[in-house]
């Protein structure tokens, strides 16, 4: 009896030191200085290629397919669809380092979206924009990450939406002229979202433009009528 004793107090010590040394693993794990990815403004001409996260981007300049790749920076960019196409070029283009991402696609992540690269079962039930705004600010410190929390369907809601952002956006940055183009690329946007659903996937891509800024609209479906 004693000796049953004796092994079952020697069982109860050794798990109570699995416990704490457990318990101080996790403290140190808690106290550990996460990495995190080097803002723009923290990186010079001699930051090491090694630890620039631009540095193969901008390599792209110099092998005759891209030129001035840097105004990637300068670009706003709207995604409206995150299924398959449309949640990878998010993902790239927030790794690239664009300046604003827009995203509307309000529908609930689900099983069936498990076979997309970017989902993973912890993501069930949310919103695919709300999780892309979260993951992607942290994927990439520079970029301002945007959901508008409205369906894919919901066209008049997303260029109402779009056109409210721009106004709110300043004078400095947008004329009334400039509005007015917007405001018709939208309109011609509309339809094209309108009209675009088929077993093929679309992209519909418009462009505005004054000076060097620029704002793209993608518009990525694979619905089937």
């Amino acid at each position: 009896m004693a000796t049953e004793e004796h092994r079952t107090a020697h069982h109860l010590r050794r798990l109570q030191a699995s416990v704490h040394e457990l318990q101080n693993a996790l403290c140190v794990a808690n106290k550990a200085e996460v990495p995190r990815r080097p803002t723009r403004e923290a990186l010079s001409a001699d930051t090491n290629a090694n630890k620039d996260p631009y540095s193969r981007i901008r390599a792209n300049n110099s092998r005759g397919v891209i030129e001035d790749i840097e105004r990637l920076e300068e670009l706003g960019i709207v995604v409206i669809g995150l299924q398959g196409v449309g949640a990878l070029t998010l993902d790239a283009l927030c790794r690239y380092g664009v300046k604003h991402l827009i995203i509307a696609d309000n529908s609930e992540i689900t099983m069936a979206d498990l076979d997309f690269m970017t989902y993973q079962v912890q993501h069930l039930g949310r919103r695919r924009d709300d999780h892309f705004a979260t993951s992607l600010q942290s994927l990439n410190p520079d970029v301002d990450v945007l959901a508008l929390g409205l369906s894919t369907s919901n066209v008049t809601g997303i260029t109402n939406a779009l056109r409210t952002i721009l106004s709110l956006s300043g004078e400095n940055d947008h004329s009334e002229e400039d509005r007015d183009d917007l405001s018709s690329i939208l309109e011609e946007n509309q339809q094209g979202l309108q009209y675009s659903k088929s077993s093929d996937m679309r992209c519909h891509v418009h462009r505005f433009a004054r000076g060097s800024n620029t704002t793209a609209f993608l518009k990525s479906s694979t619905e089937v009528d």
